[in-house]
């Protein structure tokens, strides 16, 4: 399903009546920016899973994703995910951090992105809030790290696959630090599950067939696990 803008500011409208901030974030401000349809609904508050549950008080959600800080329901029709703004520290697992903390303000949140074309805040009116030079990279077609890019890919080695995703999807080349960061790390793949693996792969191939995706891949000295 596609998505307008309009659909996803009425949402964002209906949480800052409430006395929060909400901005579209993500892959969604992402592609609204490139004049793209999006599929997803990727929304950032300071409002928490049960403030934003007295909010929408028809709508039912996923209690346990609502444990870890996002609020996955259907509103309005429209399949919707609201994250709390947070920190994360340390990551166990390659995947999961230690624990979270509640912030208050985007900036804040922003940090723990992964690349800065995914951390470009837009608000109901379509003002942008750009914390990393997000804007800049998407004019320019490169995909940057937010920080040290062994340190986002060691926190997560999905990161190396969503890099390689989004440099297929968008034609777009990946900056010259995160490169070398994603051969240096390339063993870390093996730590990605293989469902997660699947899900990556799927999504490649919404976009580019499996020739071409596997020449991307040996690029990078990447082998999936696809048990």
């Amino acid at each position: 399903m596609k998505y307008s803008f309009e659909e996803i500011a009425n949402i964002l409208g209906r949480i800052n009546d409430a006395g929060f901030l909400a901005y579209i974030v993500g892959g969604t401000s992402r592609d609204i920016l490139l004049f793209k349809s999006t599929d997803d609904i990727d929304i950032a508050s300071n409002a928490t899973p049960n403030q934003l549950s007295s909010i929408f008080k028809d709508a039912s959600y996923d209690k346990f994703s609502a444990k870890f800080g996002t609020f996955k329901s259907k509103i309005e029709g429209l399949d919707v995910e609201i994250t709390t703004f947070r920190v994360e520290s340390n990551y166990e697992d390659y995947r999961h951090p230690l624990s979270i903390k509640y912030v208050n303000d985007p900036i804040t949140d922003s940090s723990r992105r992964d690349f800065t074309i995914n951390a470009i805040y837009m608000d109901k009116y379509g003002n942008v809030e750009d914390y990393h030079n997000g804007m800049q990279d998407l004019n320019n077609k490169i995909i940057r790290s937010i920080g040290d890019p062994i340190k986002k890919i060691t926190e997560d080695p999905v990161r190396i696959l969503r890099a390689i995703r989004f440099k297929m999807i968008l034609d777009f080349n990946i900056e010259e630090e995160l490169e070398k960061a994603i051969i240096d790390s390339a063993d870390l793949v093996e730590y990605i599950s293989s469902a997660r693996q699947k899900i990556e792969l799927q999504k490649m191939l919404k976009y580019a067939n499996m020739e071409k995706i596997t020449k991307v891949l040996d690029k990078y000295n990447i082998n999936l696990q696809l048990k």
